[in-house]
């Protein structure tokens, strides 16, 4: 269960004896205090349904500069896991009983595998079937940089100059229809391939100096947007496979945890105080004057 938000009071100087009694269930002692138990309760219901709005995908903004980002997964389940409980005379608790909300609040380490049976990559629509055994596979292109821009990857300088003295690569504009992973016929288009990098010229290498072979098989596409034909891009491609070997096409990744908690006291905290407190003066001025 995520920890609780807390929403609760202590008695001031001249009110502590009132809550004293109030607080050891002397229900007279309750009966003057209707101001403050009726804030104390709008206080905690605005507090859940900000939560659970969150938990429906909406962003929380709050007083400080910080925004909560939506809620990675909205759920009516996730939303309605959201409760309040009364856990003291003057406390309430909400709080969630769903697994997925200590995640979120505390973040998680978690992996993807690409090539699993019932993954996105091998049951989506660019998806394939090996002609052999009819097991699914996805090809997955890779857009390589030459020193400008903001790519990940950037072509070797040796390969560069290599694949521009070769043919370049092109797409036709004839296609055929192949079926993917879910039975569906899908048109798919036909190349005309130029030269690649071989295994043998592969020249990336990772930040130790080490040969990745990451741009074996590059090719150097055409590219339509300029008129002489003599201008490409650069691709890769790799295969996703259900038969690749389980090490391979693993993704470890780290989801940061959302402090939805911190900003709603953040966004409420001070607010809370002053309402409580002007009900607080209006509970002794009552007293008083009964």
């Amino acid at each position: 269960m995520t920890e609780g938000i807390k929403i609760q009071i202590n008695g001031e100087a001249g009110l502590q004896k009132l809550f004293h009694l109030a607080a050891t269930g002397d229900s007279e002692a309750l009966k003057g205090l209707p101001f403050t138990q009726s804030e104390l309760a709008d206080c905690a219901l605005t507090i859940q349904n900000t939560w659970k709005n969150w938990a429906m995908g909406n962003s929380i903004s709050t007083y400080a500069t910080m925004l909560i980002p939506p809620c990675p997964k909205p759920d009516p389940k996730l939303a309605d896991s959201i409760k309040q409980q009364k856990t003291g005379v003057f406390e309430y608790t909400i709080f969630s009983d769903h697994p997925l909300m200590a995640q979120y609040q505390n973040g998680e380490d978690y992996t993807i595998d690409m090539k699993a049976p019932n993954s996105p990559w091998l049951n989506g629509k660019k998806s394939r079937l090996n002609k052999k055994d009819g097991s699914p596979y996805l090809i997955v292109p890779f857009s390589w940089g030459t020193g400008t821009g903001h790519f990940r990857n950037v072509v070797p300088a040796g390969i560069l100059k290599a694949l521009r003295s070769r043919a370049l690569s092109s797409r036709l504009p004839t296609m055929h229809t192949e079926p993917n992973a879910r039975g569906e016929d899908i048109l798919r288009h036909e190349y005309n391939w130029g030269g690649r990098v071989s295994e043998d010229e592969a020249q990336h290498t990772d930040k130790n100096g080490n040969l990745t072979g990451y741009d074996a098989g590059m090719v150097r596409m055409e590219d339509s947007a300029y008129k002489n034909g003599n201008h490409g891009t650069y691709f890769t491609f790799r295969v996703i496979s259900a038969k690749a070997d389980a090490d391979k096409w693993i993704q470890h990744r780290h989801r940061e945890g959302i402090d939805f908690k911190g900003e709603l006291k953040k966004q409420y905290e001070y607010i809370f105080n002053q309402r409580i407190a002007e009900a607080m003066r209006a509970d002794w001025e009552r007293f008083q004057g009964s």
